[in-house]
């Protein structure tokens, strides 16, 4: 198990990746985290044994209560919305989209979404634009990384 990838975890627990990406989240893995990425190389054994317990704790009811049905995709047809700015607009709350447009969101985000997309465009612009404004002054890159480390040397 501990070879396996996000997407083999996700599958083998009957549980969405976007479910085991935020679980990976929860325990601190720096984002990017992708459903082709191998287990152990973003978490320490202690935490999959943790990752693993939780996700033998859920049921399909509670995951359908707590994961939206519809994609991004399905989302933007719902609300006539072009998906880049479903997309855009996730990215800019915060919300990782593992799966591309294809991802679900967790049922509270997806209400966060939904709220940013039919609001009045000025507000939904603010909304935007702080997120936006957070995320650039929590951002980093790796290019950020390997000039620090130049740096170093």
């Amino acid at each position: 198990m501990v070879d396996c990838t996000v997407e083999a975890v996700a599958e083998d627990y009957n549980v969405p990746v976007e479910c085991v990406v935020d679980l990976m989240d929860d325990f601190g893995v720096r984002r990017p985290i992708w459903q082709d990425d191998r287990i152990r190389d973003r978490l320490m054994t202690e935490e999959i044994e943790q990752l693993l317990g939780v996700l033998t704790s859920f049921d399909a009811l509670d995951l359908n209560d707590r994961y939206s049905d519809r994609s991004l995709e399905e989302l933007a047809d719902l609300y006539d919305t072009p998906v880049g700015t479903v997309m855009v607009t996730a990215e800019a709350l915060g919300f990782f989209l593992p799966l591309g447009p294809s991802s679900r969101l967790r049922t509270d985000r997806e209400e966060a979404l939904i709220d940013a997309l039919t609001r009045p465009a000025s507000a939904a612009a603010a909304t935007v634009a702080a997120a936006e404004k957070k995320a650039a002054a929590d951002d980093w890159t790796v290019d950020d990384e390997e000039e620090e480390d130049d740096d170093v040397e």
